[in-house]
């Protein structure tokens, strides 16, 4: 179940808002098997550590694994909007994060 929710920095005064605390990027793949799972949660780590540490604005990140699907989804958490889009925008994205995710999914 995917939800997708459009947030508008638009509020009236007599309508309530939902808080928007952080923004996240995620990003789902289908492993074949524990053994690529466990792999990827090693590659993850590494990214995490070398990659995603020095990045403005990251909070953190979440994996989460169905083990009888093998559905394998990552969750990269940021203190705002403009530090996502940042990010995204950035070599560390293009150059770093992309290859791992191409990787990942192998």
């Amino acid at each position: 179940l995917a939800w997708n929710l459009q947030v508008t920095g638009r509020t009236f005064a007599h309508e309530r808002s939902l808080p928007v605390t952080t923004v996240c990027r995620v990003s789902r793949l289908k492993m074949m098997n524990e053994e690529g799972a466990m792999r990827a949660d090693d590659m993850l780590r590494s990214w995490k550590m070398e990659v995603m540490e020095t990045v403005p604005g990251f909070l953190g990140v979440v994996r989460r694994v169905c083990k009888s699907e093998w559905d394998y989804e990552i969750e990269v958490r940021f203190e705002s909007h403009e530090s996502l889009e940042e990010w995204m925008a950035s070599d560390k994205f293009q150059m770093e994060t992309l290859p791992t995710l191409a990787e990942l999914a192998k």
